[in-house]
């Protein structure tokens, strides 16, 4: 527990939600530009998940729970603290719940309005992506390439080859219909990057969703990692190219820093609120256990000002084997991070 000159005046804590059910309903596609998982793979992957596709899992629901337990040990969160949750998604207001109930406050206390609507919005205007994919990678076409290993350990996990489509000699993903109309998707931010990268990403979320819900998925703790690096590069270039889609969060949580009162207040949101508010404030990070600058299930940014008028961000993750063995987060979740330009 915090104590003296380091327990903030003023917290603001931004979370997503815990591990889901990673899977889409039938006939969905897996991602907006890419098919249905029934393209690329005769395998059902429902026996990891024991909820309905999109919605948290009991042992996500556990996990939320013991971050609480953590952050109230931290933090002293009290019940007079402030919730806010994206209202337009199930599993981030029962997230934002069970995380007031692990709290001993009453689900009540989950506000049924946001300060400024449309806060945790994640489709931006309009976004330069392919200026910053070419900035980020070089080229489009470095990519298989450059994830040759997390695109072969995807294969595998989908058993694409066992798809009738796939007749040619040497079956990969990319040759089955990876894409339909672009190489790119310029509408949403979680999944830029279409193709084989694109499928290897959303494979790599359904492994981590069910690591982190206590399955045995039979991929190793180094494969996670190589198959994790795509999911970061995804949510890397979203964020980057919609930066400005975070400036009313931001502003939000700075509004919040600098009141005079001692104020706790939480916003129960999505990775890419996290990743977009990195983005803005070119933040680092590389938790334990998990590959660079990725927004894990159930991680949160705090924002502290401190008595004196000093700041401090901390990135906050429980590692993969404490996901997925369904135990409580370590001191060692709670990093500081630089602030640029500070």
């Amino acid at each position: 527990m915090l104590e003296g000159d380091d327990v903030p005046h003023n917290l603001v804590l931004v979370l997503r939600h815990g591990a889901k059910n990673q899977l889409r309903n039938d006939g969905a596609p897996i991602s907006d530009g890419l098919l249905p998982l029934k393209s690329y793979t005769n395998r059902s992957f429902q026996h990891w998940f024991d909820s309905a596709p999109g919605e948290l899992t009991s042992h996500g629901r556990r996990n939320v729970k013991h971050m609480a337990s953590f952050l109230r040990g931290v933090y002293r969160i009290p019940c007079t603290s402030r919730f806010f949750a994206d209202l337009t998604c199930n599993r981030d207001i029962e997230t934002a719940q069970l995380f007031a109930e692990a709290l001993g406050c009453p689900v009540s206390i989950v506000n049924s309005e946001l300060p400024t609507p449309g806060i945790f919005r994640d489709v931006p205007d309009s976004q330069p992506l392919r200026e910053t994919v070419v900035a980020r990678v070089g080229s489009l076409h470095n990519l298989p390439s450059l994830y040759s290993a997390a695109i072969g350990i995807a294969q595998r996990v989908l058993g694409c080859c066992e798809v009738p489509r796939c007749v040619v000699r040497h079956c990969s993903l990319d040759s089955l219909d990876t894409k339909e109309t672009s190489d790119i998707d310029t509408s949403m931010v979680d999944r830029p990057i279409l193709g084989a990268v694109g499928v290897t990403s959303y494979v790599a979320e359904l492994i981590q969703m069910a690591h982190c819900s206590g399955a045995n998925t039979k991929i190793s703790e180094s494969e996670l990692l190589s198959l994790l690096q795509v999911v970061a590069l995804e949510q890397g270039i979203g964020a980057t190219a919609a930066t400005a889609t975070a400036i009313d969060l931001m502003s939000e949580i700075w509004g919040k820093l600098v009141e005079t009162s001692p104020t706790v207040s939480l916003f129960f949101g999505h990775d890419t609120n996290i990743q977009m508010l990195r983005a803005l404030l070119h933040l680092e990070w590389r938790s334990d256990g998990w590959t660079h600058n990725l927004a894990e299930p159930m991680s949160s940014l705090a924002f502290e000002r401190y008595a004196n008028g000093s700041f401090g961000i901390f990135k906050i993750a429980a590692t993969p084997a404490q996901q997925q063995n369904g135990i409580p987060p370590t001191s060692e979740a709670r990093q500081q991070l630089w602030i640029p330009g500070c």
